[in-house]
């Protein structure tokens, strides 16, 4: 189940927008989503790019401010995901993989834990040190491998359950699963060679950073320890690969000068997340509290109240008024009707009234989406400040600059695989 940020309604995991105020529900507090087109590298604006700060697992930690301020992008055509980024934020994955888990030491006694850990320590497997890839002088480990694959895993899994069962461009999508993986390891060993090249180093205070994120990860999900089979010098290095892929990104984009081109490319999208529109609306719905539509005499009924609403309103009777009068909207009926939020949050319908009504006045039409009939008056616009949005837009491309320098030398790496390559699966939950 999912609170929706705007009203507070409880709404099932399966809905996209709110079903009692429209607005599009966010899983930001689980997993953050980075998808890019088959061809095209498009998710360099998906790291966070305040400074050289951003650490890997810091979201672990139930995805403070920061992290809940990340922004997204989506691909119109079929999906595939950025492991690249991904890696940046394999806290968020693991604590996705906690709450979807259920833990016995949740629910058990003080000496429950004691006695299930000392039996865990007893009947607990050797961790394995075979070679899954050499890469170079660098070879990869089952358990880092694992690693990586398991967070590979957990993105595929949210285009839906039945993912594995797919086929996605001829391929299994495990075999897709795999390949992406591969990718993301050759990316993590350039930025490695790339980094000693220039003789980048992590400091004391980043090194502290990768073992107190380490430790936390490993000793609060011990679920996940025992599925993948790993240990604490292998999400080490693990989370080391992340931080270093931002220190070489970071110094990569600080080095390039971005076209105009590239700048204006990127605009549009920065432009996006600070356009904001504050709009008065009046909903009469249509579907009953559970989201299915009404009978088609109550449906009816709405639309010709809705109708009504809307004339007076055009008539200049205040929207506040009308609001707390006739709305059967709970997120903003006591506020007079109103919101105040980005594109991308509410349902297209609502949405292109909010943002191509004239300021000032009332649409002229009802605005029909899925959850009932809306009576809108578009009270503001704002654009965002022009010199911030113009930094970011830099900012942006050089940032995809320095992603698609670092997958091409990825790419340039051969990759050796062993037996055990193969014999790697999904993880079973």
């Amino acid at each position: 189940m999912m609170n929706c940020k705007g009203c507070g309604c409880i709404n099932t995991e399966d809905q996209e927008y709110c079903k009692e105020c429209g607005e599009k529900l966010s899983q930001a507090d689980d997993m953050v989503e980075t998808t890019i087109e088959t061809d095209e590298i498009d998710a360099a604006t998906e790291i966070d790019k305040t400074d050289e700060n951003i650490e890997v697992a810091e979201v672990e930690k139930s995805l403070d401010a920061e992290d809940n301020s990340e922004k997204k992008t989506t691909s119109k055509s079929k999906k595939i995901f950025a492991g690249i980024i991904a890696l940046l934020l394999v806290g968020t994955a693991i604590g996705v993989y906690v709450n979807q888990s259920t833990l016995a030491a949740n629910t058990a006694s003080a000496k429950q834990v004691e006695t299930a850990d000392k039996t865990a320590d007893t009947v607990a497997a050797p961790v394995s040190r075979e070679t899954v890839l050499t890469i170079g002088k660098e070879t990869i480990t089952e358990p880092v491998f694992k690693l990586y694959f398991w967070i590979t895993q957990q993105q595929f899994e949210s285009m839906g359950p039945s993912v594995w069962e797919m086929d996605l461009e001829g391929k299994k999508a495990e075999d897709m699963a795999k390949e992406s993986t591969l990718r993301d390891i050759q990316i993590a060993v350039a930025a490695k060679q790339k980094a000693e090249e220039l003789k980048l180093t992590l400091s004391d205070e980043e090194k502290k950073a990768i073992s107190d994120q380490s430790n936390d990860i490993t000793t609060n999900n011990t679920e996940l320890v025992t599925a993948l089979q790993f240990e604490l010098k292998d999400m080490e290095e693990f989370i080391t690969h992340g931080f270093i892929i931002q220190k070489v990104m970071q110094n990569l984009s600080e080095g390039y000068t971005p076209t105009e081109e590239e700048v204006s490319m990127q605009r549009d999208q920065v432009k996006a997340q600070y356009e904001t529109a504050t709009v008065k609306h009046v909903l009469i719905q249509n579907v009953d509290a559970q989201g299915k539509a009404l009978p088609e005499d109550k449906v009816k009924e709405a639309k010709a109240l809705a109708e009504d609403i809307l004339k007076k309103a055009l008539a200049g009777e205040d929207m506040g008024e009308l609001a707390k009068t006739y709305s059967q909207d709970p997120g903003s009926k006591d506020q007079g009707g109103e919101y105040t939020f980005p594109k991308g949050q509410m349902v297209p319908e609502f949405e292109n009234a909010s943002f191509t009504g004239e300021i000032g006045k009332v649409y002229p039409e009802l605005v029909e989406t899925a959850y009932g009939y809306h009576i809108v008056k578009v009270e503001a616009r704002n654009q965002g400040d022009a010199a911030q949005i113009e930094a970011e837009s830099k900012m942006a491309a050089q940032y995809q600059y320095a992603q698609a320098e670092l997958m091409k030398m990825g790419e340039a790496l051969e990759a050796q695989k062993t037996d055990l390559f193969n014999t790697i699966g999904i993880i079973k939950k």
